[in-house]
């Protein structure tokens, strides 16, 4: 309760910040030291009017009526809620030991948000943190302040009530509040998240240091408005705080992450070269869109958004401050699918047969893709002074996009109420004309022309309303990542568009798909290779999407038998893709930064599960980049020629007039080992590591073929492993991903709980628990055992072993059946979620 900041109360460079609860008063105060204002969270108490409840609901005691008030009065129940301000930390809080005594000081180090639940505002803290990486990245210009990359890890969340008089529950209401609070506990203990008070944890290396190269001499943006949207977990939980203009001391972007680093590795030079001594950074960063579970989360949404997607960074940083880094991504097979669970091993594959919905989703998807991960304009001149802000400030071309079906209008017609920057149709899509001020306005004249019913048409408005190709995707999506703007609408600039979305565009996106090809497997390949090959159609002699490549690897069948080294055959058809990519380099010189060559492009891996194989394969990827940026070091070590040359450009270094231990690993060594003892101890393990942690927070299980990550071969031990993991994924997926997904959406707030709505966690029809159906099976055997006893003339050990095997029989018949085909008993069994239904899976639920 003291105003004295206890000597290193926040420990290892945190900041110390603390709580303070005023016990007398419906007040909190979020106070830092060395600090004048604070923020002030108060009470404030509202009215609404509650639906009259049901017959249920009153039986439940949802609605008593409360003494002195009328029959209709009792429906009117105050709802606590709260306001954010900004006050003075001296004058919000009171003086004396009178008034200490009222106080409850709770200290931490970052805010990860505030939650309403049905009691009241609950407040999520980060009380404990460990420093995982602190480096001094040097400076922008010389005479400039250093940057130090710095990483915290979350070793504790606090989930605590704003306010000490709660709401009054009801027993069922008071179950609900319980059951959410263990979801978020839940979800806070499963997920490892990082978190920075300085350094944009959410951006890449090479996105940084472009932003920094073009942000010279304006003032440097708010923290939380330069975190990528897609990494950014706590952004919706933080909103009071950002409303409130609290946003540049107390909102801390949170993501959920690996990161791993190894100090002091060490690789041979060669004869008469030095070492090459660098610190290995590794960064995989989970996309809080469409996050969730194994089989609950699959493919694309109708925004765009893949499942399961992560972007791995690897980096090598030196001492004298060079960098060099180089970018993956991974993510669920881009079409609109879903593979709901039914008890079966593997689950029946739908694919959507909604193909303008596909169509749209894929082009969404490629197209932030692309301007992820594809530098527009960048040319041998121009590279040190373009950065990703003017990329992300580049005006997209104008679009419009019609959708007519039976039953529903056009946007043109739309009705004259409706005037959200965000209309959605019954397919999810938005529909309209949006200009800088995201009004809708009105539609070329020859818009409506052509339309079906039924079908959806993507409309390019060049020169004088010209219409240009159907089914585009649209650089539109930078809007979405806009740090103004996060509610999902498109805000379009409205300027003259380039001749098609994709001109200008100087990369390339590798599309490698894994999975098998046959079964289910197969048709979602198929599916994948029929939109790549609708989006590379040309329109007016050009391409839609010029860099856009795709590679199908069928893992399993050139793998099998450990024929391991066919996996060099996929490398060599991915190298010119990687020589062309390139990767981040950037030399460290005389207090300044000056970028050597980027990477414009990104391989994109998926399997079925994004998992096991996808791990294998990156990380053959990430060898032989990691190999080419030694080796192009090496090439330029001692040069000061800046860009020289295509080869450059692509990463590959000047020729090397000798042979080193890198190069002739490079040139001769094998794809699934450098040879490099000190370099593949460290790398195997860190690449093992992350395998691991992307399993467990999608499928619950550690990953698969791990021996073979860590190792080059596999061995009795690791299949061993490979069994258990697998039992345990089924075990998980079928009866915990439920609730497991429920956890998630509660804490990205896809979910908000509210007082007037019915209960989520009511018992959904003809849905039957694990309890019940064992019930059912100690029933069969009493009968069996009972008739048998009749029949057998009370011979009790014939009868016992008879009903056993009868039962068993019937058990294992019937498991077998549910195992291979899964059917009604194993839909009825499952744990489905309850917050939120996908609309891909709704057809799923019972």
């Amino acid at each position: 309760a003291g105003r004295s900041w206890p000597a290193g109360a926040a420990g290892g460079g945190a900041m110390q910040r603390r709580l303070v609860q005023l016990l007398d008063e419906d007040k909190v105060v979020l106070e830092q030291s060395h600090r004048d204002l604070c923020v002030v969270i108060e009470r404030t108490t509202s009215a609404f009017v509650r639906p009259k409840p049901s017959n249920a609901a009153r039986n439940n005691g949802l609605a008593k009526k409360k003494p002195g008030l009328s029959r209709r009065a009792s429906y009117l129940t105050p709802m606590a809620s709260y306001h954010v301000r900004v006050g003075e930390r001296f004058k919000e809080l009171p003086t004396g030991e009178c008034k200490a005594a009222n106080l409850k000081t709770v200290p931490f180090h970052a805010v990860f948000g505030i939650y309403e639940l049905l009691s009241g505002p609950y407040i999520a803290l980060i009380r404990e943190s460990k420093q995982t990486c602190s480096r001094s990245m040097g400076a922008v210009e010389p005479g400039e302040a250093e940057e130090t990359m710095e990483f915290r890890r979350a070793s504790m969340i606090t989930i605590l009530p704003l306010f000490r008089n709660a709401r009054d529950l009801s027993p069922t209401m008071r179950a609900d509040e319980d059951r959410y609070l263990d979801y978020l506990y839940s979800s806070f203990s499963s997920h490892v998240f990082y978190f920075s008070y300085r350094y944009d944890v959410t951006s890449t290396l090479q996105r940084r240091a472009f932003r920094s190269a073009m942000s010279r001499g304006a003032p440097k943006q708010e923290l939380w408005r330069r975190a990528s949207d897609r990494f950014f977990w706590n952004r919706e939980a933080v909103q009071p705080l950002i409303d409130a203009g609290c946003g540049a001391q107390w909102v801390t972007p949170v993501m959920s992450a690996f990161i791993e680093v190894r100090d002091d590795v060490v690789v041979p030079g060669g004869r008469g070269a030095k070492d090459h001594k660098f610190t290995y950074l590794f960064i995989s960063r989970r996309s809080k869109f469409r996050a969730g579970t194994r089989f609950w989360r699959r493919g694309l949404d109708f925004d765009g958004h893949a499942a399961n997607e992560v972007e791995t960074e690897q980096a090598l940083l030196f001492d004298d401050g060079t960098v060099q880094a180089h970018v993956q991504l991974r993510g669920s097979i881009p079409v609109i699918w879903k593979s709901p669970v039914t008890l079966k091993y593997a689950p029946k594959v739908v694919i959507s047969e909604d193909a303008n919905g596909n169509a749209m989703a894929f082009r969404e998807h490629m197209a932030a893709q692309a301007l992820n991960y594809c530098i527009y304009g960048l040319t041998r001149d121009n590279l040190p002074t373009v950065s990703m802000k003017a990329i992300d400030a580049m005006p997209p071309p104008v679009l419009y996009m019609e959708r007519s079906r039976s039953g529903s209008s056009n946007a043109s017609n739309s009705s004259p109420n409706n005037s959200s920057s965000d209309v959605r149709n019954s397919h999810g899509s938005r529909t309209g004309l949006l200009g800088r001020s995201g009004k809708k306005e009105k539609a070329p004249k020859d818009a409506g022309s052509g339309a079906t019913p039924g079908k959806t048409s993507w409309r390019h408005r060049g020169k004088r309303g010209e219409d240009r190709a159907t089914a585009i995707a649209t650089p539109a999506v930078a809007a979405l990542r806009s740090p103004t703007r996060h509610d999902g609408t498109y805000v379009l600039a409205d300027v003259a568009a380039p001749a098609t979305p994709f001109e200008g565009w100087n990369g390339r996106i590798v599309c490698v798909n894994l999975v098998d090809c046959k079964g289910s497997q197969e048709q979602l390949g198929e599916a994948f290779k029929d939109q790549v090959d609708e989006a590379m159609h040309t329109v007016s002699g050009r391409q839609n999407m010029p860099g856009l490549t795709y590679v199908w690897f069928d893992f399993h069948r050139e793998c099998s038998r450990m024929r391991w080294g066919n996996l060099a055959k996929l490398l060599e058809r991915l190298r010119d893709g990687l020589r062309n990519e390139g990767y981040f380099y950037q030399l460290g010189e005389a207090g300044h930064r000056r970028i050597v060559c980027y990477q414009s492009g990104v391989v994109r891996t998926n399997c079925m599960d994004n998992l096991d194989r996808t791990n294998v394969v990156q990380s053959l990827i990430a060898r032989h980049v990691l190999l080419r940026c030694l080796a192009g070091r090496e090439g330029v070590a001692g040069v000061d020629q800046g860009v020289k040359g295509g080869d450059m450009l692509s990463g590959a270094g000047a020729p090397m007039t000798q042979p080193t231990p890198v190069k002739d690993a490079l040139d001769n060594g094998s794809v699934l080992d450098s040879g490099l003892v000190a370099l593949e101890r460290v790398f195997k393990d860190v690449w093992g590591n992350n395998a691991d942690a992307m399993s467990m927070l999608y499928a619950g299980s550690g990953a698969l073929k791990t021996d073979f990550t860590r190792t080059g071969r596999r061995t009795i031990m690791g299949r061993i492993a490979d069994l258990r993991n697998s039992v345990w994924r089924y075990y998980v997926n079928n009866f915990c991903d439920g609730a497991r997904q429920d956890s998630i959406d509660l804490m990205l707030m896809n979910y908000n709980p509210r007082v007037e709505r019915p209960s989520p966690f009511a018992p959904l029809n003809l849905h039957e628990t694990v309890a019940s159906f064992c019930t059912k099976i100690y029933v069969i055997f009493s009968v069996v055992f009972a008739s048998s006893l009749v029949v057998l003339d009370r011979n009790l050990p014939r009868t016992l072993l008879l009903s056993i095997t009868t039962v068993a029989a019937i058990v294992a018949f019937t498991a077998v059946r549910i195992f291979r085909s899964g059917g009604r008993i194993g839909t009825r069994i499952v744990a489905y979620p309850r917050l939120v239904s996908d609309r891909l899976n709704t057809e799923a639920n019972p």
